[in-house]
């Protein structure tokens, strides 16, 4: 398929007349208003390559029009005409609105076909790079997640966890940029492996810590973030994870409407309320008394996070428990034991949803210190094999 490009102009002949010269040589859509345009650049099957925008229209400016197209279509290259008596706010929106080119009118036929060519490069080098960076964010944060499943299982697995609830709090507000709550919070547990395991068995069991214990338990999100802070596109993640325990200013103080909220403030408000969740269904109480208690956190939780985790469900309330063998293991059932190798090591924690990194590193260890089976799992029900005995 051919990229496509959009022209917007006032003048409709204009139009019809470029149309009918370049449609062998390119995919040409016109628009005789900028707010048609903007409307044809909302509901595009895929975003245009390039827009090129008279300077002068009536109701917008090209300038106005291309700052608008830019949000809806960040990576589609921005082009704009231009007459000799508009020059100087022709360069200032260069300048400012990360046009690419300008043409002055008049112009050659020779003169668009090269600009457009150039356009059309353009966009196939950002393209190509935001792939590049899509896909090595993507594997990064797969080789985290992996990595910390056999490094500290429990930590995964609360995580694990962390991340549904999260995403799910996410999607009934609607939010924009969910991917980034739900990697925030599958993460945010990560500083956790710096503490050492004493503390945090301590922390676990309820025991009383000292001042010192405190400080180095606290101190995990902001090792979490430094870490992350660093890799391309997971600032604001880490900005949520920065943010989990301790709220950057009083919630109550906020807008009612989340959509109002910066992602970092509202991410980590969601982290904090959903980790008190997670504490809470572990005393295996019920929804009701969860929310309750979450009612009563200080600093308050707003009202509309409140709503939206009232309807989530604790973990594995939709699975059947049973009895498997490693090689029955399968992705989506969650461990309702620690796993343990022959010689009494802990290989998964309770609670871990099985994947395929796990079944591969649990077979390795079956073919040689052996691992103690079966191995109790909750399930979904499609896939129940054997209920557990009573």
């Amino acid at each position: 398929m051919r990229e496509r490009i959009l022209f917007v102009d006032d003048e409709r002949n204009f139009l019809l007349a470029l149309r009918r010269r370049f449609r062998r040589e390119f995919e040409l859509d016109i628009a005789d208003s900028p707010e048609l345009g903007l409307e044809m650049a909302k509901s595009a099957d895929q975003p245009y390559a390039v827009v090129i925008s008279d300077m002068k229209m009536p109701g917008m400016q090209g300038s106005e029009f291309l700052a608008e197209f830019r949000r809806i279509s960040p990576h589609t290259v921005r082009m704009i005409l231009s007459g000799q008596a508009e020059m100087d706010d022709t360069i200032d929106a260069v300048n400012k609105g990360h046009i690419f080119r300008f043409l002055t009118k008049p112009f050659t036929a020779e003169a668009l076909v090269d600009a457009v060519k150039a356009a059309l490069e353009q966009h196939r080098l950002v393209t190509a790079e935001q792939e590049l960076l899509e896909e090595t964010l993507t594997g990064t944060i797969r080789l985290m997640t992996d990595i910390l499943s056999w490094v500290s299982p429990e930590v995964f697995s609360q995580g694990s966890r962390l991340r549904k609830y999260s995403e799910s709090v996410a999607q009934a507000l609607d939010l924009p940029n969910q991917w980034q709550i739900g990697v925030a919070a599958m993460l945010s547990q990560l500083g956790s492996i710096a503490i050492p395991p004493k503390v945090l068995a301590a922390h676990e069991s309820g025991e009383a810590l000292d001042a010192d214990q405190q400080r180095l338990l606290e101190s995990h999100p902001e090792i979490a973030s430094k870490l992350l802070s660093n890799i391309p596109r997971l600032e604001t993640v880490a900005s949520i994870i920065r943010r989990q325990s301790t709220p950057s200013r009083d919630p109550a103080s906020m807008p009612s409407d989340p959509h109002k909220w910066p992602t970092p403030l509202l991410g980590g408000e969601i982290l904090r309320c959903v980790l008190e969740f997670d504490r809470l269904a572990g005393r295996d109480m019920d929804s009701a008394h969860i929310i309750e208690k979450l009612q009563k956190m200080m600093p308050p939780v707003p009202s509309f996070l409140i709503e939206a985790v009232r309807h989530l469900e604790i973990s594995r309330s939709r699975m059947k428990p049973s009895l498997v063998t490693v090689k029955e293991l399968m992705p989506t059932m969650v461990l309702d034991e620690h796993v343990l190798s022959k010689k009494d090591v802990l290989l998964v924690a309770k609670g871990q949803e099985v994947n395929t990194a796990m079944i591969l590193r649990l077979s390795n260890f079956a073919a040689g210190d052996g691992v103690v089976e079966p191995i109790r799992v909750r399930i979904p029900r499609h896939l129940a094999r054997s209920q557990v005995p009573a």
